[in-house]
């Protein structure tokens, strides 16, 4: 495979890679390179510039691994600014307080409202904070080894000593916070979720945990509570007994309106977009046509290859 990223691309990458590095703060090199699916000597050979005299020893799969984890698009196009929306300061207040006094919530909210993007730049930019996408990871074991290698433990020998592993780590450090996201594919594996439950009892007051989920977390945690199924109602219990939730509810028509039509100008605001016709134009096409957040990125995506486009012929 050819790359494709020239010499000055991928320096930009390794950039920052590095700089990641350095937010993440992590006690080594070797424990962050781990986290993201490295071995140390990449890290070190970008830290070196050694590929440069030797340009195998990262090949193009890798560059484009660390590009996506890195967040690098050299394409002006597709360019995004973060725009602080009430959904965005609504999850950085509540995981600042999770991180800093070691607290356990549940943040239940609808899908394309921009839980995630803000879940991860939390993530990326707090030392000693682990993102951990749940949907691919509802196996029990399969959820331990993605735990482990997120935070930059032993993935060898048993899954338990892998967990027990993790937690004395999580223990030895400053303020841990884990996030899950999906944590509704956690739930539905009671195996699964006995695994929150084991990380609260070593880690109380020293390590805390957020959750993030749609409605179907909500559903599964209540029933199997409701059934007394082992391990719901303590995790439910651990976590406040709460379902928070930011965006206000359908029945709620007029405050949910002004809700979506103010996140959805302060992202096209953020994000290059100051017609206010068009602006009132797209917020009013994705209220009445009930869309998501991801409708708006869409419109600006477009409105910026139309422009492109209109500059050069």
């Amino acid at each position: 495979m050819d790359t494709l990223f020239t010499v000055s691309d991928q320096e930009k990458i390794s950039t920052l890679v590095l700089a990641l590095m350095e937010r993440k703060g992590f006690s080594s090199a070797s424990k962050f390179a781990q986290s993201i699916g490295f071995g140390p000597a990449d890290i070190s050979n970008l830290k070196g510039e050694k590929w440069k005299q030797n340009p195998s020893l990262i090949g193009p799969e890798k560059w484009i691994r660390l590009a996506r984890i890195a967040g690098f698009n050299n394409n002006e196009t597709q360019a995004w600014n973060t725009a602080h929306t009430r959904m965005y300061k609504h999850i950085f207040t509540h995981l600042t307080l999770c991180k800093s006094q070691s607290q356990y919530r549940m943040l239940i909210d609808e899908a394309g409202f921009g839980k995630t993007y803000a879940a991860k730049e939390f993530a990326q930019n707090h030392p000693n904070t682990f993102y951990i996408d749940c949907s691919d990871y509802s196996n029990k074991n399969r959820l331990i080894r993605a735990i482990a290698t997120t935070v930059g433990t032993s993935t060898a020998g048993t899954y338990d000593d892998m967990l027990a592993d993790t937690l004395f780590a999580l223990g030895k450090m400053n303020k841990p916070l884990l996030i899950f996201d999906e944590a509704g594919e956690i739930c539905k594996n009671a195996d699964a979720i006995m695994i929150l439950k084991r990380i609260y009892n070593h880690l109380e007051h020293i390590c805390g945990m957020y959750l993030i989920g749609s409605n179907g977390l909500k559903k599964v945690m209540l029933n199997r509570k409701r059934r007394d199924i082992q391990g719901y109602h303590e995790v439910f219990d651990r976590f406040e007994a709460e379902f928070r939730k930011c965006i206000p509810e359908p029945n709620l028509k007029e405050d949910r309106v002004m809700y979506v039509k103010e996140m959805a100008k302060s992202i096209m605001e953020a994000n290059g977009v100051s017609d206010s016709r068009i602006i009132r134009s797209i917020q009013n096409e994705m209220v009445e046509n009930g869309k998501s957040l991801r409708f708006v990125y869409n419109k600006i995506i477009g409105l910026r290859l139309q422009a492109s486009f209109t500059a050069n012929n």
